[in-house]
């Protein structure tokens, strides 16, 4: 992001023979709205980009500046002797771009190994305390859980808590950054024995443990696919059950019904029906638990680093892309200026 694309083309010039491994933590070569994949018209999350689906989140821009865009990242991934994602659905979402299949690996994101010897202990009482962990943006669906809790307010059902730890709302678009300061606000003139919801705002690292202690269920309500997760691994460290959205890579790490449950994306009387279960229904959270993995630590992640490095280089691969020919031949010319 802050060296620019073109440092592969750089790297491979003046080390010929070196091993690039090139690790993608978004989606910002395939998609220019923030590498979310969400679709700026609605809001709906985006399978595959197009010039012509690209141009209607971009209207400003002619389609044209689409291929070229592609162009010119696989002018410069090219040199790359492998990639590295940290999930199957995403290296999907890129082969299906057009990078080679037998390029790309998935290697799982590390987790600190500070918190290994914590005990993942099951909770004395009721199961109702949830808490969500992460930036206050859009696509982390906070709104979405505080929609939730208004839902099961109206219905009636108050035995539970939420607790929202993150920071940086200032980021979230201007309506939904209204809309959560409006809901806490409002709770927050509520008597103590009437709030459902404590924002505790940022955290450090360090303070995970204590936070995670005060929850028994992790929401991860996010609106865009999420490639990963993190926080699902450091709710697994600390032996709590993940609540998420159905889709991406939470869906890919969280299995339905054996560690966790899955609810409909961006819909909040789903969240709501499954937060009223996992607060009520017995069992659920000590079955959930016991099938819970252990989170890959970071020692797991530098060996698959080093066994890729390791392997012998094989950089150099045909640029694949849409569009007609003549289309292909005017912009590689276009390319070709800037070697």
């Amino acid at each position: 992001m802050t060296y620019g694309v073109d440092l592969l083309t750089v790297t491979r010039r003046t080390l010929p023979d070196c091993r690039i491994i090139f690790t993608f933590h978004e989606f910002l070569a395939i998609c220019a709205a923030n590498g979310h994949m969400v679709r700026r018209t609605d809001q709906s999350l985006c399978t595959q980009a197009s010039q012509v689906r690209c141009h209607q989140c971009f209207p400003e821009r002619p389609p044209e500046d689409f291929m070229l865009r592609k162009l010119w990242f696989m002018q410069h991934l090219r040199h790359v002797d492998c990639f590295v994602c940290p999930s199957q659905f995403m290296i999907a979402q890129y082969v299906n771009w057009g990078l080679p299949q037998d390029k790309i690996f998935r290697v799982a994101n590390g987790q600190r190994t500070y918190a290994a010897g914590i005990a993942r202990k099951p909770p004395a009482g009721p199961t109702n305390r949830f808490g969500f962990f992460g930036q206050l943006h859009d696509v982390k669906g906070v709104h979405i859980l505080l929609r939730a809790v208004q839902l099961l307010r109206a219905e009636g059902f108050t035995d539970f808590s939420v607790e929202i730890n993150g920071d940086n709302l200032r980021f979230a678009s201007p309506a939904v950054r209204e809309e959560i300061e409006s809901f806490l606000a409002a709770e927050a003139r509520l008597p103590a024995t009437e709030q459902l919801v404590v924002c505790n705002n940022s955290y450090h690292i360090d303070q995970l443990h204590t936070r995670m202690a005060r929850i028994d269920w992790c929401v991860v309500p996010s609106i865009w696919w999420e490639i990963f997760g993190l926080v699902i691994s450091e709710a697994w460290m600390f032996g709590k059950p993940v609540i998420c959205s159905n889709v991406g890579g939470m869906a890919e790490r969280v299995t339905d019904e054996v560690d966790g449950l899955h609810f409909e994306m961006g819909d909040p009387r789903a969240l709501a029906a499954v937060m009223r279960r996992a607060s009520t229904e017995e069992g659920l959270w000590q079955r959930l638990h016991a099938a819970l993995p252990q989170p890959p630590a970071r020692e797991q992640m530098a060996d698959e680093h080093l066994r890729l490095y390791r392997a012998p280089a094989t950089a150099g691969w045909e640029v694949q892309t849409s569009g007609t020919p003549e289309q292909s031949v005017h912009a590689q010319g276009v390319l070709d200026q800037f070697p």
